[in-house]
Order: C-alpha cells, then structure tokens, then sequence
C-alpha cells in the first residue's frame, strides 16, 4: 500500500542465469521458438459494426490479508494454520521441530493474541498423546481422550471470553506415538473454529476456509496474494525458501524477512481462488530467481482452475523506500550491479541516473517473469489466461512509469534488439494505485461532499491510463479504494467514516470516476482490520448492515453496468500534434517540429460509436525519405512517408491509414522511422456511417 511520497525511491530484484532465454537483453539471441506478433494489418480493414458495445461489468477484486493469529480475516477454519511458533515449557526459546514443523519435545504455543470475538467451540485434536493445559486467558479443556487404535487425542475447547487476551496453549508428557517415549512432541495439531460467532459447533477437521470469508470475497472478481503471501521485504531466492502448505502454520517468523514473516503457502492462495471460482494474482518475490519462477509457473498450471486467470505482479510497490519495503532497496542495488558489470540495457540511451536504472528493472524484471510463464503456458495463453501487469506509483506516472516504458519501447520494441516487441508482448496492463482523500476531511458533511478529491484524482488517474492507452494495455490498480488517513480522520475516529451508511454512495461515484477515466480492474484494499483502507473491522461484521457500508458499495457496483468512458480527444478530430499526452518534452528533448527515428508521441482518443477512421497528417520531412509509424493500442498500424518540405515551415497532407476503432478508449502512437519530420496536425476522419 502507498505509505511515503516519491522522495527516495529505490528498487529490487535479482537476475539470475537459470534460465537464460528468459533474461530480456540476451532474448534477441536465443528465443527462437517464439515468432513475433504481427503488425496490425489496416490498409483493407474488415467493416466494424457500427452497434454500441455490449454494457462492461464494472470489474473489482480484493487483497487478501495476511494469515497472522491477530487477522480479523480468520481465514482458516483451523486456527491453527494461523497461530505462532512453537517454544519450549517455560521459556521463549523455539522448541525443537520436525520438518512440518510440529514440535519434537513438550511445547507450548501463541494460538492467538490480540483480537476479540473469538468465543464459542473449538474441536481440539492432535496425532500422539499430552497433557494439555491453557496458560492463558481463559478456556476450558472437556472430554480429552486418546484412541491408541488411530493415535489421536481429541478434546473440545470452551473458549468463553470475546476480549482479545489470547488463548496460549502448552502440551506436557508428550508422547508422539503410543510406544513413544516421553517428551517426545506430537503433530498435526487441529484446533476448529466454531461456525458461528460464539457458536458451540465448530467446522469438521476437512475444512479448509472459513464461511463467513469465503461469502465476503465472493463478491469480487479477482483476489491479490501480497499481504498473504508476505510479498513485501520477502527473502526468497530459491524454491525451497518458500513456505509449503505442509507447515502447521501459514505465520512464520524468520530472520531477514518483514514484520509479516514468511507468508502463505502458493497452494492455499491458489485452492481459495478454485473454492470461489474467482481469478487469482500473484506476487512473485523480489529476489526470486528464474527456477523459483518456473517452479511457480508450473505449480499455477498444475493446480489453477484452467478456467481462471492468472494476474502476475514483480513483487509490490518496489519504488517505496519505507523501511517495511526492504525489496526497493535490493533492486536498487541489482541495477547498479547490473550497469556495472556491461551487460545490461537498463542504460541503453547512456542515462547515468541510478534510480532510472531502478525504476527500468521493475519492468525489465516483470518482462522476465512474463516470458518464463509464456515458456509454460504458451504463446496462446499470455494476455488471456496469464496475465503480467507492470505496477508503479499513483500520481508520479513521469517518474517510475515512464522510466519503465521508456526501456520497454526505446529499447525492447527497437532496431537496437534483432526481435523487437511492443510492450504488449510482455504485459496486460499497468498503472499505480486507485487510492483517494477526501478533499475537505475537516468533518464527515464535507468528507461525504468529495470523498475522492474528484478534481485532484481524476488528474493522477488520466495520467496512468494515457501510458495504459498508449501501449494498448490495460489501466488496472494493485490496491485502491478511500483512504481516509488525513487531516481530522484519526486512527480514534476512522470507524466513524467506514460506518457511515454515506460511504456506499461516495464510494460508487468514485468507482465510476475511475471507470469514466479509462479505469478497467480496480483491486480494493482490504477486506478487515482497524487500517484506514479496511472494508469492516472483523469479518463476522461482514453480514451486518450497520458495519458492511464498504461491501454494499461493492454489492450495488456488481449490479450496475460500467460507467462510459469520458476521457480522451472525442474522435473524429483534428489533433494539434503539440498537444500529444505522452511523453513529457523534457524527454531527450522531443519536440514534434523534429521527430526523430525512435522517438515517440502518444495521443488519448475516445470513440463514441466503433467506427472506421481514415488517419492523415499534416506533415513535412526535414530530409529526404522521411517516415513516420503509426502505432494503434500498442500495435503497427503502418507506415507513412512524409514528403520533404518545400520551404522552411512547409507541410503537406500525408497519404492515409484506415483504422477499425470499436468504442472506448484509444492510444494513437507516432514513432519517427526515417529522417526527421515535422508534425503539425493529426487528422482523424470517420468513413462508416452511422
């Protein structure tokens, strides 16, 4: 989540050998087995229809929190799966494990601290046998038993109390098995949450989720894994440093990793989405090499519904340098590694800028993701099935963004690589956050009046989508949604706003403001907690109607068609080619009196109606053979030759090229060929009748 501005920035991953074709610099040389996409044909297009395109569902997903004991989100059905490390009798020292991480001597454990609401029933059982006993706070054990003939103990657990002061368990006289001696542990401890809150019937042992968490993220379209799987300042290089759904709990604390551990196992996160039936996005962990990412991808393969989608980030917010985003910093020093050692493209235009190179290897890296899942799944699932999204910082598009673009386009879709790609080839979409504040937070009638700072907002979220129209991508949000966290909204007073029946309202018009600016995916940001972004504060508020405000928008939105996209030159128009949207001028200079070979300008046009639109420029070559492409949503329209001028300042009418728009939302690219040109004017004129 956005936490710190853009002073500082740095970046992390790391580049390893593993798999060589998959590195992006050297994919010219050896990615023979994959052909390049073809260049859009448009000299004899197809007749588009001239009927209004089918009403868009607006389209919504979820971050999932992370699988701590203290998570409002009681996520599992076990509460085991989200309780704390195993000690020793009497002492904070970690007890002696096996590789499951069930203890191998008498131990005690945190099965949970600090969150309340956790009375009713639980169903206690474990493999061996122990003397179980509470240290702390309340409870009661009933009808502990131990069947020899299966080696189980079981028990039901009284929890009474709906404070949050914790359950904190010990087993003594452990025996693993019935010839086992003493003292020597037990496992696959199980410990059943009750169905309801304060309930005596607790879920049966095969239960894997909750009801109450599954019925809440039913709703959204897409869930995202980063808190989950503890993306943030995660250490992970190798296969075997992940977590594995055999551990006996998704929270481990380990050394060199965040606040959040060692997060969730990929299995988990994958079976909740096949459970739902609702599309999956992954955080690929900042040092994770090249095998790490082939054992993911065949892992996703393996066990993803082939009916669900795939949306796959680099790591998260790698351009935020707060202490709890450690991996910005390691990729930060990557690139200059990478820069030093003469080999890399992060530099390809001689920038001497260390945090360019930074922000570029955030895409670079994401693009080497991309191609090893393509290697995986194949050329026909990437940009359908699988989908790689390139995620950066709301409202600073001409920093990290364009930085990552500039390398993807200058360098990757370039005579400078013997394959040249668009972008496209390696993404489905891109853009930062979708986070909003109210525009005067000095009392909830004026919070209520603006809750999104439409004015403000609306300027950020224009420039995202304009790089996403540019490129032909999609304009999504990693996190979004109010946030609530300035001015008079303090920590002591932010449930006051969450539990305003005005919310729902507020927070429908500014899911439609994005929509109306080129918005597709919108991942809201999360589903419980006290944080200034939580939905409700614990999920069994999930069903309640004075508490769920947050999800009835979400609920009203899912009933309700897209908003139109207002955003964007309303097409047919003439276009003054000095008022291109991309890039910023200050860009090596670029100036459409003198287009270069390789430089770009990118224009937001907006269709009413889809239609065909003959394209002409009014234009002059400053030298002989003089050509510009034409570049439509991210793919080669054609060509243009530009006559020479024939004084100074002259232009003349180009030749024109028919292009086949449905409606919506539209990125015209012009990117300088041969010699130099001088644009003026973009004319784009309607052919089909209405």
């Amino acid at each position: 989540m956005v936490k710190i501005g853009i002073v500082g920035l740095t970046m992390h991953s790391l580049v390893t050998k593993t798999l060589a074709c998959s590195l992006l610099f050297m994919v010219a040389a050896c990615d023979s087995s994959v052909s390049s996409p073809p260049a859009a044909s448009v000299t004899s297009p197809r007749a588009v229809p001239s009927q209004p395109r089918s009403p868009q569902p607006n389209l919504m997903g979820m971050n999932v929190d992370f699988p701590g004991d203290y998570s409002g989100t009681r996520m599992f059905a076990d509460a085991m799966k989200q309780s704390r490390g195993w000690q020793k009798i009497g002492s904070d020292q970690g007890a002696v494990l096996d590789s499951n991480g069930w203890p191998l001597e008498d131990a005690r454990l945190t099965v949970w601290h600090g969150i309340g609401r956790m009375n009713g029933t639980y169903r206690l059982s474990f493999q061996g046998q122990a003397e179980v006993r509470i240290e702390c706070c309340a409870g009661a054990l009933q009808s502990l038993r131990y069947d020899p003939a299966t080696n189980l103990t079981t028990a039901d657990l009284i929890y009474p109390t709906s404070n949050d002061s914790g359950l904190f368990l010990a087993f003594t006289k452990t025996r693993r098995t019935a010839t086992s001696p003493e003292n020597s542990g037990i496992a696959d401890v199980r410990l059943m949450r009750p169905i309801v809150e304060g309930g005596s019937e607790s879920y049966p042992a095969d239960t894997l989720f909750t009801t109450p968490f599954k019925t809440a993220l039913k709703r959204f379209k897409v869930l995202r894994f980063m808190d989950f799987l503890a993306t943030n300042s995660n250490a992970q290089v190798q296969w075997r440093d992940r977590l594995t759904p055999s551990w006996y709990s998704m929270y481990q604390s380990a050394t060199g990793y965040g606040w959040q551990g060692k997060g969730g196992a990929y299995e988990y996160a994958i079976a909740l989405c096949n459970e739902l039936n609702t599309d999956c996005w992954l955080t690929v962990p900042a040092q994770a090499d090249d095998a790490y990412v082939q054992q993911l991808a065949t892992l996703v393969k393996a066990q993803l519904k082939p009916t669900l989608r795939l949306y796959l980030e680099y790591s998260n917010e790698v351009w935020n340098t707060a202490p709890a985003f450690r991996q910005s910093q390691h990729n930060y020093a990557l690139a200059k590694a990478e820069v030093a050692s003469g080999r890399s493209p992060l530099n390809f235009d001689g920038e001497t800028n260390d945090w360019y190179w930074a922000w570029r290897r955030v895409a670079k890296r994401g693009a080497e993701v991309s191609l090893i899942f393509r290697q995986v799944f194949g050329d026909a699932a990437m940009m359908t099935r699988i989908r790689p999204v390139l995620m950066t910082q709301l409202g600073h598009a001409d920093g990290p963004l364009l930085q990552a673009m500039h390398l993807m386009q200058g360098y990757y879709n370039s005579p400078q690589v013997s394959r040249p790609r668009p972008p496209k080839y390696y993404f489905y979409g891109l853009g930062g956050s979708a986070y909003y504040n109210p525009k005067d937070p000095s009392s909830p009638d004026t919070v209520f009046a603006d809750l999104s700072n439409a004015e403000q907002w609306v300027k950020s979220l224009r420039q995202d989508a304009d790089y996403a129209a540019a490129f032909g991508l999609k304009r999504i949000a990693y996190e979004g949604g109010p946030s609530l966290e300035n001015g008079a909204i303090t920590d002591a007073n932010r449930s006051l706003y969450r539990d305003d029946p005005r919310i729902t309202a507020a927070m429908v018009n500014a899911h439609d403001t994005w929509s109306a600016n080129g918005g597709d995916l919108l991942m809201y940001f999360t589903i419980t907690g006290e944080s200034p972004w939580s939905f409700v504060r614990d999920i069994w508020d999930a069903t309640n109607p004075q508490k769920n405000y947050k999800l009835q928008a979400i609920d009203a939105l899912n009933k309700r068609t897209r908003a139109t996209v207002s955003y964007g030159t309303l097409l047919p128009a003439t276009i003054d080619a000095r008022q291109f949207n991309l890039p910023p001028s200050w860009l090596d200079d670029r100036r459409v009196e003198r287009i270069r070979p390789g430089q770009w300008f990118s224009y937001t046009v907006r269709v009413a109606q889809a239609g065909t639109f003959l394209l002409r420029l009014k234009a002059a070559g400053l030298e002989q053979s003089s050509a510009v492409e034409v570049w439509v949503d991210g793919k080669l329209a054609g060509s243009l030759a530009v006559p020479a001028a024939s004084w100074l300042g002259s232009t003349q009418q180009s030749e024109s090229l028919s292009l086949p728009l449905q409606e919506g939302l539209h990125g015209i690219l012009l990117r300088g060929k041969t010699g130099s040109v001088n644009v003026s004017k973009i004319d784009l004129s309607e052919t089909t009748s209405k």
